[in-house]
Protein backbone atom coordinates (compact mmCIF):
# COMPACT_ATOMS: atom_id res chain seq x y z
CA UNK A 1 0.00 0.00 0.00
CA UNK A 2 1.59 3.43 -1.15
CA UNK A 3 1.44 6.40 1.03
CA UNK A 4 0.33 9.93 0.62
CA UNK A 5 0.18 13.25 3.12
CA UNK A 6 0.46 13.39 6.99
CA UNK A 7 -2.08 11.41 8.51
CA UNK A 8 -4.19 11.50 11.48
CA UNK A 9 -3.54 8.14 12.74
CA UNK A 10 0.05 6.50 13.96
CA UNK A 11 1.45 6.46 10.09
CA UNK A 12 0.33 8.77 7.19
CA UNK A 13 -2.77 8.78 4.79
CA UNK A 14 -3.24 5.35 2.57
CA UNK A 15 -3.76 5.70 -0.96
CA UNK A 16 -6.57 3.42 -2.12
CA UNK A 17 -5.57 0.56 -4.47
CA UNK A 18 -4.92 0.48 -8.16
CA UNK A 19 -8.19 -0.83 -9.37
CA UNK A 20 -10.14 -0.44 -12.87
CA UNK A 21 -12.07 2.31 -13.33
CA UNK A 22 -15.32 0.87 -13.18
CA UNK A 23 -14.44 -1.32 -10.10
CA UNK A 24 -14.06 -4.47 -9.17
CA UNK A 25 -17.18 -6.63 -8.02
CA UNK A 26 -15.57 -9.40 -7.24
CA UNK A 27 -13.27 -8.24 -4.90
CA UNK A 28 -16.28 -6.50 -2.98
CA UNK A 29 -15.73 -6.48 0.44
CA UNK A 30 -17.76 -7.27 3.26
CA UNK A 31 -19.92 -3.85 4.49
CA UNK A 32 -19.18 -2.23 0.89
CA UNK A 33 -23.07 -2.27 0.69
CA UNK A 34 -24.98 -1.58 3.38
CA UNK A 35 -29.06 -2.53 3.47
CA UNK A 36 -31.16 0.48 4.74
CA UNK A 37 -32.22 0.03 7.96
CA UNK A 38 -33.32 2.28 10.57
CA UNK A 39 -31.38 4.49 12.68
CA UNK A 40 -31.56 3.79 16.41
CA UNK A 41 -34.21 4.29 18.59
CA UNK A 42 -31.79 6.40 20.72
CA UNK A 43 -30.60 8.81 17.29
CA UNK A 44 -34.67 8.54 16.24
CA UNK A 45 -35.01 10.05 19.70
CA UNK A 46 -32.17 12.67 19.95
CA UNK A 47 -33.91 14.14 16.63
CA UNK A 48 -37.04 14.55 18.26
CA UNK A 49 -35.62 16.10 21.11
CA UNK A 50 -33.53 18.42 19.06
CA UNK A 51 -36.16 19.21 16.94
CA UNK A 52 -38.24 21.09 19.94
CA UNK A 53 -41.18 19.82 18.82
CA UNK A 54 -43.68 17.94 21.67
CA UNK A 55 -47.36 17.74 20.59
CA UNK A 56 -47.78 13.84 20.53
CA UNK A 57 -51.09 14.13 19.05
CA UNK A 58 -49.61 15.74 15.64
CA UNK A 59 -46.54 13.20 16.03
CA UNK A 60 -49.08 10.83 15.77
CA UNK A 61 -51.13 11.93 12.83
CA UNK A 62 -48.03 11.89 11.40
CA UNK A 63 -47.11 8.33 10.92
CA UNK A 64 -50.86 7.39 10.32
CA UNK A 65 -50.57 9.66 7.34
CA UNK A 66 -47.28 8.22 6.32
CA UNK A 67 -48.50 5.01 6.74
CA UNK A 68 -51.32 6.08 4.25
CA UNK A 69 -49.15 7.75 1.62
CA UNK A 70 -46.64 4.95 1.29
CA UNK A 71 -49.30 2.74 0.55
CA UNK A 72 -51.07 4.36 -2.02
CA UNK A 73 -47.33 5.26 -3.47
CA UNK A 74 -46.88 2.15 -3.50
CA UNK A 75 -49.92 1.04 -5.65
CA UNK A 76 -48.92 4.22 -7.78
CA UNK A 77 -45.57 3.85 -8.73
CA UNK A 78 -44.56 0.30 -7.84
CA UNK A 79 -45.60 -1.24 -10.87
CA UNK A 80 -43.33 1.14 -13.07
CA UNK A 81 -46.10 1.93 -15.18
CA UNK A 82 -46.59 5.37 -16.10
CA UNK A 83 -48.22 8.38 -14.45
CA UNK A 84 -51.69 8.86 -16.22
CA UNK A 85 -53.13 12.15 -16.00
CA UNK A 86 -54.53 11.57 -12.58
CA UNK A 87 -51.78 10.51 -10.97
CA UNK A 88 -51.27 13.65 -8.79
CA UNK A 89 -54.50 14.10 -8.27
CA UNK A 90 -56.63 13.69 -5.14
CA UNK A 91 -54.80 11.93 -2.52
CA UNK A 92 -51.82 11.64 -5.32
CA UNK A 93 -51.45 15.33 -4.56
CA UNK A 94 -50.26 14.43 -1.16
CA UNK A 95 -46.38 14.12 -1.44
CA UNK A 96 -45.41 14.14 2.22
CA UNK A 97 -46.23 15.15 5.83
CA UNK A 98 -44.13 16.11 8.81
CA UNK A 99 -44.51 18.35 12.48
CA UNK A 100 -43.81 22.15 12.11
CA UNK A 101 -44.12 25.35 13.87
CA UNK A 102 -46.33 27.52 12.59
CA UNK A 103 -44.87 30.86 10.51
CA UNK A 104 -46.00 34.88 10.80
CA UNK A 105 -49.52 35.39 9.69
CA UNK A 106 -50.35 31.30 10.56
CA UNK A 107 -51.66 31.52 14.02
CA UNK A 108 -50.20 31.64 17.44
CA UNK A 109 -46.32 31.72 17.99
CA UNK A 110 -45.01 28.48 19.28
CA UNK A 111 -47.95 26.85 17.67
CA UNK A 112 -47.10 22.92 16.92
CA UNK A 113 -48.45 22.23 12.96
CA UNK A 114 -49.21 19.15 10.93
CA UNK A 115 -47.12 20.01 7.71
CA UNK A 116 -48.20 18.52 4.47
CA UNK A 117 -46.51 18.91 1.53
CA UNK A 118 -48.60 18.74 -2.23
CA UNK A 119 -47.67 18.50 -5.57
CA UNK A 120 -50.12 21.89 -6.47
CA UNK A 121 -51.06 24.65 -5.14
CA UNK A 122 -54.21 22.76 -3.20
CA UNK A 123 -56.44 24.68 -0.36
CA UNK A 124 -56.08 24.49 3.04
CA UNK A 125 -59.69 22.65 3.21
CA UNK A 126 -59.35 20.28 0.72
CA UNK A 127 -55.81 19.00 2.19
CA UNK A 128 -57.44 18.58 5.56
CA UNK A 129 -60.71 16.55 3.78
CA UNK A 130 -58.22 14.06 1.60
CA UNK A 131 -55.72 13.06 4.40
CA UNK A 132 -59.06 12.79 7.15
CA UNK A 133 -61.73 11.59 4.69
CA UNK A 134 -59.83 9.52 1.57
CA UNK A 135 -56.46 8.40 3.97
CA UNK A 136 -58.90 8.04 6.78
CA UNK A 137 -56.71 9.72 9.73
CA UNK A 138 -59.77 11.23 11.70
CA UNK A 139 -57.55 12.55 14.54
CA UNK A 140 -56.16 15.11 11.84
CA UNK A 141 -59.33 16.44 12.09
CA UNK A 142 -58.74 19.38 14.90
CA UNK A 143 -55.30 19.92 14.47
CA UNK A 144 -53.43 22.61 13.11
CA UNK A 145 -52.07 22.26 9.46
CA UNK A 146 -50.14 24.15 7.40
CA UNK A 147 -50.50 22.89 3.48
CA UNK A 148 -46.34 23.30 1.45
CA UNK A 149 -46.73 23.27 -2.30
CA UNK A 150 -43.61 21.83 -2.56
CA UNK A 151 -43.98 20.37 -6.02
CA UNK A 152 -42.35 17.14 -6.69
CA UNK A 153 -39.25 16.42 -5.01
CA UNK A 154 -36.56 15.08 -6.85
CA UNK A 155 -33.00 13.51 -6.54
CA UNK A 156 -31.01 15.97 -7.34
CA UNK A 157 -27.81 16.25 -9.25
CA UNK A 158 -18.87 25.46 -8.48
CA UNK A 159 -18.48 23.06 -11.83
CA UNK A 160 -14.95 23.61 -11.92
CA UNK A 161 -12.38 21.40 -11.52
CA UNK A 162 -9.87 22.40 -8.57
CA UNK A 163 -7.10 20.84 -6.72
CA UNK A 164 -7.54 20.54 -3.54
CA UNK A 165 -10.89 19.49 -4.15
CA UNK A 166 -13.30 21.29 -1.05
CA UNK A 167 -16.43 20.29 -0.16
CA UNK A 168 -19.61 21.94 -2.52
CA UNK A 169 -17.62 21.53 -5.55
CA UNK A 170 -19.29 18.90 -8.47
CA UNK A 171 -18.29 15.23 -8.24
CA UNK A 172 -19.64 11.97 -9.70
CA UNK A 173 -19.37 8.29 -10.40
CA UNK A 174 -17.23 8.47 -13.43
CA UNK A 175 -20.24 7.15 -15.35
CA UNK A 176 -23.07 8.90 -13.53
CA UNK A 177 -25.12 12.31 -12.82
CA UNK A 178 -23.63 15.59 -11.73
CA UNK A 179 -23.94 16.02 -7.93
CA UNK A 180 -21.73 17.77 -5.43
CA UNK A 181 -18.69 16.72 -2.91
CA UNK A 182 -20.72 16.97 0.50
CA UNK A 183 -17.34 16.70 2.93
CA UNK A 184 -14.38 14.55 4.07
CA UNK A 185 -14.48 12.67 6.68
CA UNK A 186 -12.23 10.44 8.78
CA UNK A 187 -12.73 6.50 9.17
CA UNK A 188 -13.84 5.51 12.54
CA UNK A 189 -13.08 1.75 12.82
CA UNK A 190 -8.94 1.56 13.57
CA UNK A 191 -8.53 -0.16 10.02
CA UNK A 192 -9.82 3.03 8.51
CA UNK A 193 -7.67 5.81 11.10
CA UNK A 194 -5.57 6.31 8.21
CA UNK A 195 -7.78 7.08 5.13
CA UNK A 196 -9.51 9.96 4.02
CA UNK A 197 -13.21 9.84 2.73
CA UNK A 198 -15.33 11.73 0.78
CA UNK A 199 -19.36 12.00 1.62
CA UNK A 200 -21.99 12.43 -1.20
CA UNK A 201 -25.31 11.11 -2.31
CA UNK A 202 -25.43 7.42 -3.14
CA UNK A 203 -27.26 8.81 -6.26
CA UNK A 204 -24.65 11.01 -6.94
CA UNK A 205 -21.38 8.43 -6.35
CA UNK A 206 -22.71 4.96 -6.47
CA UNK A 207 -25.13 5.35 -9.09
CA UNK A 208 -28.19 4.38 -6.99
CA UNK A 209 -26.82 0.99 -5.75
CA UNK A 210 -24.98 0.07 -9.72
CA UNK A 211 -21.62 0.89 -8.78
CA UNK A 212 -18.96 -1.95 -7.93
CA UNK A 213 -16.35 -1.56 -5.41
CA UNK A 214 -13.51 0.72 -6.13
CA UNK A 215 -15.48 2.65 -8.75
CA UNK A 216 -13.55 5.90 -10.18
CA UNK A 217 -15.25 9.08 -8.40
CA UNK A 218 -14.44 12.33 -10.82
CA UNK A 219 -14.03 16.03 -10.10
CA UNK A 220 -15.59 17.39 -11.78
CA UNK A 221 -18.46 15.42 -12.19
CA UNK A 222 -18.61 13.64 -15.73
CA UNK A 223 -21.14 16.45 -17.02
CA UNK A 224 -19.08 18.76 -16.09
CA UNK A 225 -15.86 17.72 -18.17
CA UNK A 226 -14.46 15.14 -15.75
CA UNK A 227 -13.15 12.00 -16.96
CA UNK A 228 -10.95 8.92 -15.24
CA UNK A 229 -8.23 8.42 -14.55
CA UNK A 230 -7.33 11.97 -15.45
CA UNK A 231 -9.99 14.01 -13.02
CA UNK A 232 -9.70 10.78 -10.50
CA UNK A 233 -10.07 12.25 -6.55
CA UNK A 234 -11.23 8.87 -5.09
CA UNK A 235 -12.52 5.47 -5.56
CA UNK A 236 -16.04 3.78 -4.56
CA UNK A 237 -15.55 2.40 -0.55
CA UNK A 238 -18.95 1.73 0.79
CA UNK A 239 -22.68 2.38 0.16
CA UNK A 240 -25.69 2.61 2.12
CA UNK A 241 -28.27 0.62 -0.33
CA UNK A 242 -31.00 2.29 -1.64
CA UNK A 243 -34.46 0.37 -1.15
CA UNK A 244 -35.44 0.74 -4.66
CA UNK A 245 -38.84 -2.22 -4.54
CA UNK A 246 -41.10 -0.07 -2.01
CA UNK A 247 -40.70 -2.77 0.55
CA UNK A 248 -39.58 -0.47 3.40
CA UNK A 249 -38.74 3.15 3.48
CA UNK A 250 -35.56 4.93 3.37
CA UNK A 251 -33.40 6.39 6.02
CA UNK A 252 -30.76 8.12 4.30
CA UNK A 253 -28.77 8.03 0.71
CA UNK A 254 -25.17 8.51 1.22
CA UNK A 255 -22.49 6.86 -0.17
CA UNK A 256 -18.39 7.15 0.93
CA UNK A 257 -15.00 6.95 -1.74
CA UNK A 258 -11.88 6.73 -0.51
CA UNK A 259 -9.64 9.75 -1.57
CA UNK A 260 -6.33 10.10 -2.88
CA UNK A 261 -4.99 12.31 0.05
CA UNK A 262 -3.19 14.96 -2.38
CA UNK A 263 -6.43 15.18 -4.17
CA UNK A 264 -9.04 16.90 -1.78
CA UNK A 265 -8.98 19.59 1.14
CA UNK A 266 -7.88 18.25 4.46
CA UNK A 267 -10.12 20.37 6.37
CA UNK A 268 -14.27 20.86 6.65
CA UNK A 269 -14.25 23.17 3.71
CA UNK A 270 -16.39 24.42 1.68
CA UNK A 271 -16.28 26.56 -1.60
CA UNK A 272 -18.20 29.45 -2.48
CA UNK A 273 -17.71 31.94 -5.71
CA UNK A 274 -16.82 35.69 -4.23
CA UNK A 275 -17.15 38.01 -7.17
CA UNK A 276 -13.86 39.78 -8.73
CA UNK A 277 -11.89 36.66 -6.27
CA UNK A 278 -12.95 33.60 -7.65
CA UNK A 279 -13.70 30.94 -5.59
CA UNK A 280 -12.74 30.86 -2.12
CA UNK A 281 -13.00 28.80 0.79
CA UNK A 282 -14.62 28.76 4.11
CA UNK A 283 -14.72 26.50 7.16
CA UNK A 284 -17.59 24.54 8.63
CA UNK A 285 -17.71 23.43 12.24
CA UNK A 286 -16.81 19.37 13.17
CA UNK A 287 -19.88 18.81 15.13
CA UNK A 288 -22.46 17.27 13.56
CA UNK A 289 -25.91 18.07 15.28
CA UNK A 290 -29.81 17.23 14.69
CA UNK A 291 -32.09 20.14 12.79
CA UNK A 292 -33.94 22.47 15.19
CA UNK A 293 -37.40 23.67 13.28
CA UNK A 294 -37.44 27.26 12.44
CA UNK A 295 -33.33 27.43 12.18
CA UNK A 296 -31.75 29.15 9.91
CA UNK A 297 -29.39 26.72 7.40
CA UNK A 298 -27.08 27.01 4.64
CA UNK A 299 -25.32 25.49 1.96
CA UNK A 300 -22.84 25.33 -0.72
CA UNK A 301 -23.46 23.12 -3.56
CA UNK A 302 -22.38 22.94 -7.21
CA UNK A 303 -25.15 24.51 -9.24
CA UNK A 304 -26.91 26.95 -7.02
CA UNK A 305 -23.57 27.49 -5.21
CA UNK A 306 -24.09 29.37 -1.72
CA UNK A 307 -27.97 29.34 -0.72
CA UNK A 308 -29.74 29.73 2.99
CA UNK A 309 -33.12 28.71 3.90
CA UNK A 310 -35.32 27.44 6.89
CA UNK A 311 -36.00 23.92 8.88
CA UNK A 312 -39.58 23.54 8.08
CA UNK A 313 -39.95 20.09 9.43
CA UNK A 314 -37.19 18.38 11.50
CA UNK A 315 -38.38 15.15 10.64
CA UNK A 316 -40.38 14.49 7.46
CA UNK A 317 -42.09 11.73 5.72
CA UNK A 318 -42.82 11.59 1.86
CA UNK A 319 -41.81 11.01 -1.57
CA UNK A 320 -38.80 11.86 -3.46
CA UNK A 321 -39.03 11.07 -7.07
CA UNK A 322 -35.88 9.58 -9.11
CA UNK A 323 -36.45 11.29 -12.32
CA UNK A 324 -33.79 9.30 -14.38
CA UNK A 325 -35.74 6.51 -15.08
CA UNK A 326 -38.55 6.29 -17.48
CA UNK A 327 -40.75 6.44 -16.14
CA UNK A 328 -39.91 8.04 -13.02
CA UNK A 329 -40.18 6.41 -10.20
CA UNK A 330 -41.07 7.41 -6.06
CA UNK A 331 -39.01 6.67 -3.12
CA UNK A 332 -40.42 6.47 0.27
CA UNK A 333 -38.20 8.68 2.91
CA UNK A 334 -38.68 8.72 6.72
CA UNK A 335 -37.14 10.99 9.38
CA UNK A 336 -35.61 13.89 6.78
CA UNK A 337 -35.55 17.56 6.72
CA UNK A 338 -37.76 19.53 5.23
CA UNK A 339 -35.97 22.97 4.14
CA UNK A 340 -38.01 25.70 2.96
CA UNK A 341 -36.89 28.86 1.20
CA UNK A 342 -39.49 31.18 -0.22
CA UNK A 343 -37.64 33.50 -1.77
CA UNK A 344 -35.60 31.21 -4.29
CA UNK A 345 -34.82 27.36 -5.05
CA UNK A 346 -32.81 26.22 -1.79
CA UNK A 347 -30.94 23.66 -4.31
CA UNK A 348 -31.20 22.75 -7.30
CA UNK A 349 -30.30 19.31 -9.25
CA UNK A 350 -26.87 18.92 -8.92
CA UNK A 351 -26.49 20.24 -5.34
CA UNK A 352 -27.33 16.49 -4.25
CA UNK A 353 -24.36 15.50 -1.47
CA UNK A 354 -24.15 19.31 -0.37
CA UNK A 355 -23.66 19.43 3.15
CA UNK A 356 -26.43 21.37 4.99
CA UNK A 357 -25.17 23.44 8.11
CA UNK A 358 -26.33 26.11 10.70
CA UNK A 359 -26.36 29.47 9.73
CA UNK A 360 -24.47 30.69 13.39
CA UNK A 361 -20.92 31.26 14.94
CA UNK A 362 -20.08 27.55 14.79
CA UNK A 363 -21.85 26.16 11.72
CA UNK A 364 -21.80 23.31 12.50
CA UNK A 365 -23.32 20.50 9.58
CA UNK A 366 -26.94 19.53 10.30
CA UNK A 367 -27.75 17.50 7.22
CA UNK A 368 -26.82 15.63 4.05
CA UNK A 369 -28.67 17.43 0.75
CA UNK A 370 -30.80 14.71 -1.29
CA UNK A 371 -33.42 16.29 -3.51
CA UNK A 372 -35.21 19.41 -4.11
CA UNK A 373 -37.67 20.89 -6.11
CA UNK A 374 -38.15 24.30 -8.00
CA UNK A 375 -40.97 25.19 -5.28
CA UNK A 376 -38.24 26.07 -3.07
CA UNK A 377 -38.43 23.28 -0.83
CA UNK A 378 -35.33 20.82 0.22
CA UNK A 379 -34.75 17.50 1.87
CA UNK A 380 -31.68 16.37 3.45
CA UNK A 381 -31.10 13.12 5.68
CA UNK A 382 -29.91 14.20 9.53
CA UNK A 383 -26.22 14.05 9.78
CA UNK A 384 -25.37 12.47 12.53
CA UNK A 385 -27.20 8.92 10.55
CA UNK A 386 -25.47 9.77 7.77
CA UNK A 387 -22.04 9.32 9.88
CA UNK A 388 -23.47 6.22 11.17
CA UNK A 389 -24.62 4.88 8.13
CA UNK A 390 -21.13 4.94 6.25
CA UNK A 391 -19.16 4.49 9.61
CA UNK A 392 -16.99 8.21 9.26
CA UNK A 393 -16.41 11.10 11.78
CA UNK A 394 -15.75 14.43 10.74
CA UNK A 395 -12.44 16.02 10.55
Amino acid sequence: MSEQGSGPGQGRFEVPPDLPVDGSADREPEGFRVPQYPPSQESRAALERASGLRDTRIKDAQEAVTAALFTDARARYASGTPRTADTLQGVGAIQGVGAGMSVPGEGAPGTEVLSVCVAEPTAASDVRELVVDAFGVRAAGDLPLRVVHSGLIQLQTHTHRQRRAPGGISVGHHTGVQGTLGFVAKGRAPADANKFFLVSANHVIANKNAAAFGSCIVQPSPADGGRCPTDRVAVLDRILALDLTFSSPNWADCARAWCYPDEVVQSPSQVHIVPGFGPQLFGIGSTAQFPVVNTVVGKSGCITQMTYGRVDVPSWNGLVYDTSTSPPTALPFNGQTLIVSPGYAFSWPGDSGAVVWNYDAAVNPIGLLIGGSPAGVSISTPLPWVLDYLDVGLV
